[in-house]
């Protein structure tokens, strides 16, 4: 069920001579994302993530600056279909509220 599973950031190395592919998952089933706050979260989140799938290699000359940007840029394009369903999934639960009397 998408409303349970993770968010995935698949992003392809962006090295010349590296062929690895990194998988971060984005944990989200703790989040109400049918608040602003639930969506913030998930987008921080997704955003730490698709740093974490792009290799850096610990030095920035430009080259290697544009290509983790690139990288970064990439990987949360992929992903934003999947975000937009489940935004549109929170919006779509009803809001149940039970009291007592």
């Amino acid at each position: 069920m998408l409303t349970l599973a993770s968010l995935i950031l698949i992003a392809a190395a962006s090295a010349p001579q590296s062929s690895d592919t990194r998988t971060v998952s984005v944990a989200h089933h703790d989040l109400d994302l049918s608040t602003q706050r639930g969506r913030a979260e998930l987008d921080r989140r997704t955003r730490r993530a698709a740093a974490l799938a792009c290799p850096n290699p610990g030095y920035t000359d430009a080259a290697t600056a544009h290509r983790i940007r690139a990288c970064v840029a990439t990987a949360l394009s992929q992903v934003e279909p999947r975000r937009a369903r489940l935004l549109a999934q929170a919006e779509a639960r009803p809001i149940t509220i039970a009291g007592t009397r």
